[in-house]
């Protein structure tokens, strides 16, 4: 199931359950599961974008060594 899908489907049980205690029992969860893939997203973003300034300035490098 979709993150999407999932998250839908918590707001659907939050909106029909009665009590308070539900709602904030099953909004625990999603708090902390967008808040792995955030992180999840940033450190992957950083990484490639070192990855690619390390690889790139490497190549620049060798280039200017060449001429």
């Amino acid at each position: 199931m979709g993150l999407v899908s999932w998250m839908y489907l918590n707001l659907r049980v939050d909106v029909y359950s009665g009590t308070g205690t539900q709602y904030r029992s099953l909004q625990t969860p999603s708090r902390y599961l967008l808040s792995y893939y955030y992180y999840y997203w940033l450190y992957s973003i950083l990484y490639f974008l070192v990855q690619y300034r390390i690889l790139s300035t490497k190549y620049f490098n060798n280039f200017a060594d060449d001429k």
